[in-house]
């Protein structure tokens, strides 16, 4: 699951303007997969995240690290494990978007007291500073 508040992360020169021509790049999360097996008391897979970088008026250079994050969350909506991973993207020379896929691999969700699948969640998202979050909040 695409955590909502932080599937979009925009950089800017400035972050005083949110003006678009202070724009460094924004990039999306648009889908995850999680390919996995499950083991008695675990499941272990690769997570594939898809999505998009595209450059702004200020963009100095065709290879960004988008920070991002990966989360599993129990039945009763708390943080079990968090890790944190950079997406690397190249934009070819002499353009402004590109299309990005990133696999997470062999990532193991360890289960708590409930072997059931369906009681928790992975959530990944960008991780964002302060500004990008109320940035985003305005969008």
């Amino acid at each position: 699951m695409i955590l909502a508040d932080a599937i979009s992360i925009t950089e800017f020169k400035d972050f005083g303007s949110n003006d678009t021509a202070n724009i460094i790049y924004r990039g999306r999360i648009d889908r995850i997969n999680y390919e996995c097996n499950i083991e008695p008391n675990y499941t272990i897979g690769n997570i594939l995240i898809i999505g998009t970088l595209s450059l702004g008026q200020d963009a100095q250079d065709n290879f960004y690290n988008l920070p991002a994050f990966v989360a599993v969350i129990n039945k009763n909506k708390e943080v079990i494990s968090r890790s944190y991973v950079d997406i690397n993207v190249s934009i070819p020379e002499g353009a402004t978007l590109a299309r990005f896929e990133f696999v997470l691999e062999d990532f193991k969700l360890n289960f708590e007291r409930s072997k059931n699948t369906s009681d928790y969640q992975i959530l990944v998202g960008f991780k964002l500073t302060a500004d990008q979050v109320e940035f985003n909040k305005n969008l």
